[in-house]
């Protein structure tokens, strides 16, 4: 079953994406993350330039964010 996500933060100059739950995210959990307001793929769990590592619910792209925005909308499934 596909989850979206909303309630997390993005910090697009250190290329994280918080997940704010008390519940633990893995990243199998993670499908593919788009930044809606760029229209850009920033994860995708099949693609090893947009990949990334989690630890206590901080996801860490590989993709580089650094030209985004943090106030850019993800879309997160």
């Amino acid at each position: 079953m596909k989850v979206l996500f909303e309630n997390y933060s993005f910090n697009a100059a250190a290329k994280t994406v918080t997940f704010n739950t008390a519940d633990s995210i893995t990243l199998e959990q993670l499908l593919i993350i788009t930044n809606v307001t760029t229209n850009q793929f920033i994860y995708n769990f099949a693609d090893p330039n947009t990949g990334g590592s989690i630890a206590n619910n901080v996801l860490t792209l590989d993709y580089n964010t650094t030209t985004m925005s943090s106030s850019d909308k993800l879309q997160i499934s």
